[in-house]
């Protein structure tokens, strides 16, 4: 609701996506966005844009990224002071377009995204990212599909970093992903899932945890996957903590327990 410039926390602008295109208009500043902390309503999903890093959970004093406080002996995720993005019937981050260069979404609680958005309409019901979007040290929670991705859409790749994806819920859609879906099948891109929780997630269709499309190119390492289900009725499926559709696939140093479904890896 600030109606400032954006310029400083004393001088506010109050909406995040009028921040981001502000931020990308003069390219030669390269400007990034703060958020700080709070519970923010999404009813229209926010598109991120090349180049413009966001960061959340500031106290709304910092000087630096590095400032932001974290909860004393918490996670990546746990911030001292959370932003938290509520989605009302909307999707809530999305990149519509490729990224030219490596850019970061980082330290936000997403929560109750359904999918709706002005791309891949129905998937990635809390996030979609693609290539070269880092998305970092954030909680994916509550969220719905009934494309694929009920938490966080990989649309042919991205990194997902640090991060707990948690109790998201897929219920149709035959390339499943109740926590995340991830497709590199085209342009040769490269997915990486690295020291994410993945955990509470459920699909009727397969990959409660994790779903994979592509041939190659999906690396999930150092990550813990666990309680997500996989089941239609009674019916189980497959991949209750990950289901790939190619064994050239890299799933490296993973712990992987107590899902449930027709496998708890399916390749």
């Amino acid at each position: 609701g600030a109606t400032g410039t954006g310029a400083s926390w004393s001088d506010a602008l109050g909406n995040i996506q009028e921040a981001i295109t502000a931020a990308k208009a003069d390219p030669a500043a390269r400007k990034d966005v703060w958020v700080a902390s709070g519970e923010f309503e999404i009813t229209t999903v926010i598109s991120l844009l090349d180049s413009v890093n966001v960061y959340g959970s500031f106290a709304g004093t910092e000087n630096a990224v590095s400032e932001r406080a974290k909860v004393a002996g918490g996670k990546a995720w746990e911030f001292a002071n959370p932003t938290t993005l509520k989605g009302n019937n909307s999707r809530l981050i999305q990149v519509a377009a490729a990224l030219d260069i490596p850019t970061t979404f980082d330290g936000f609680i997403l929560t109750d995204g359904n999918g709706k958005g002005t791309v891949t309409d129905g998937s990635g019901g809390a996030a979609l990212i693609r290539p070269n979007l880092i998305m970092q040290n954030c909680i994916v929670q509550n969220s719905t599909s009934a494309a694929a991705g009920a938490g966080v859409m990989m649309n042919t790749g991205g990194t997902l970093r640090n991060c707990l994806i948690r109790n998201n819920v897929h219920t149709t859609g035959s390339n499943g992903g109740g926590g995340v879906f991830c497709n590199t099948s085209s342009n040769g891109s490269t997915g990486y899932i690295e020291n994410c929780d993945i955990t509470g997630n459920s699909s009727t269709i397969r990959g409660a945890g994790i779903g994979i499309q592509g041939n190659t190119n999906t690396y999930i390492s150092n990550c813990r996957i666990y309680n997500n289900v996989s089941v239609d009725g009674t019916t189980l499926k497959p991949g209750a903590g990950i289901y790939a559709n190619s064994a050239a696939n890299q799933i490296i140093n993973n712990l992987i327990y107590n899902n449930t479904g027709a496998s708890a890896v399916y390749y």
